[in-house]
């Protein structure tokens, strides 16, 4: 290997941009794993930043020749230019990924917006700060990076009422409760025909204790014509026992079933583990496995100690190589993705349960539970439960943990579940100890 006339060892770079994007992919994948935890994806996280180093340590020659012309780069793939992003950051220079949050071409502004979100990076934020200030015909980008750092974002009410949707995702996600006219912008949309606006409205609706964002996730959870298991989630996390007894008639529907039996955990509810017992022993092996799943959620009980086989593919601290090259061929998700449907090739990564370990376990533990409380990890609903399990699950069961979490402390509390494990551990940190006013009891919405 040579190095030219600024000593740098271009093929050894190119390498570890190489390395950087497919990290990213991986990790990106990753997120919705329904075995792997946040420690698992700390291993990989620990390999990515190894690659990015290796960029910073080119300097000046790299960033100039390598790094930089990717942030303008209207071919390139996200991850690629979210790698080059990352390592412009991690050597200081924000203005640049700043400035790629309002570039013309959609797949630089998703990579430098990527990259911004990962990055725990003070000085970023002037930057985007400054760059909100400035006249953009595409500020979408930059608003929703500013809304995800928490940011003031002026004038707020008027990205609300912006024609572009990006825009009006960041705002809603920087919107508070504690001005009126914008609780007024963040239900109107509600009303859009955007279902990823309208998403991201009743999300924010919720969080405000808006009555009619909570009849918008009924409507969307019990009377959709297809799945939806963002509301699905939400209504069962949120919803008291005689509303979650519709969620049974899901269950009974060939189109909704599996989503409905996936969202049975949030309910919390421990008068359903019996019947979820019972499931557990279907012919229907993802029924078995998600009702399995959903048995560990509200009970705390580890699956895979229940479980009909003693190991499971893929839950080592690193991906064979195999499952790696596997993962490497699917697209990124997209930031928004917490709405998508129950993956079939992650609800087969569960163990099968044992439905007659699960009852033995039932029998020894259930007359600790009792029916006024809704259970999270085998403990009733507190602070202390959330932080546990937002530690310990599956990383796919997370996301719905944190949007749970944030509407139950009117948006006080948010967790970054597809962030780096260093920035979750972070915000892990700040959630308090103890019980809140809606963990004395079972209550609804």
């Amino acid at each position: 290997m040579g190095a030219d006339d600024d000593g740098v060892l271009w093929d050894v770079v190119e390498e570890h941009l190489d390395e950087a994007e497919f990290g990213l992919e991986r990790f990106n994948a990753l997120l919705d794993s329904a075995i792997l935890t946040l420690d698992n994806l700390a291993d990989v996280e620990v390999l990515l930043d190894a690659h990015v180093d290796g960029l910073v340590v080119g300097g000046k020659p790299v960033a100039e020749r390598l790094l930089l012309p990717l942030l303008a780069d209207t071919e390139a793939a996200p991850a690629r230019i979210a790698a080059a992003a990352l390592a412009l950051l991690a050597a200081g220079d924000n203005e640049a990924v700043a400035g790629a949050l309002v570039h013309a071409s959609r797949f630089v502004r998703k990579g430098a917006l990527w990259a911004g979100r990962l990055a725990a990076n003070p000085r970023l934020d002037a930057a985007v700060s400054r760059g909100l200030s400035l006249p953009a015909t595409e500020r979408g980008a930059l608003v929703q990076l500013a809304a995800e750092r928490r940011l003031a974002i002026p004038p707020l009410l008027s990205l609300l009422a912006s024609p572009t949707e990006d825009e009006q995702v960041g705002a809603l996600r920087a919107a508070t409760p504690a001005d009126p006219q914008q609780v007024a912008g963040v239900e109107q949309l509600m009303g859009s025909t955007n279902e990823r606006v309208h998403q991201a409205a009743m999300l924010a609706g919720l969080e405000y204790g808006s009555h009619r964002a909570w009849g918008l996730c009924q409507s969307a959870a019990l009377r959709s014509e297809r799945p939806n298991p963002l509301a699905l989630a939400l209504f069962a996390g949120l919803a008291d026992p005689t509303q979650q007894a519709q969620l049974y008639q899901l269950t009974q529907s060939e189109r909704h079933k599996y989503a409905a039996f996936g969202c049975l955990g949030y309910t919390g509810n421990a008068l359903l583990v019996p019947w979820l017992i019972q499931q557990a022993s279907s012919e229907d092996e993802r029924t078995a496995k998600l009702a399995g799943e959903a048995f560990s959620i509200i009970t705390g009980a580890d699956e895979l100690v229940l479980s009909d086989t003693v190991s499971q593919p893929g839950t080592p601290s690193t991906l064979p190589a195999e499952d790696a090259e596997a993962k490497q061929a699917l697209p990124p998700l997209e930031e928004d993705d917490l709405d998508a449907d129950i993956a079939p090739g992650e609800d087969d990564a569960l163990p099968r349960p044992n439905a007659p370990a699960l009852a033995n376990w039932w029998q020894a533990n259930g007359g600790r539970f009792d029916a006024r409380f809704r259970y999270l990890a085998g403990a009733p609903l507190s602070f202390d439960t959330f932080r546990l399990a937002l530690q310990t699950f599956p990383l796919r069961r997370r996301h719905v943990l944190s949007a749970l979490l944030a509407v139950r402390t009117a948006g006080a509390l948010r967790l970054d579940t597809r962030g780096f494990t260093r920035t979750q551990r972070a915000q892990l940190a700040q959630i308090p100890s103890g019980h809140a006013p809606w963990a004395r009891q079972y209550s609804g919405f």
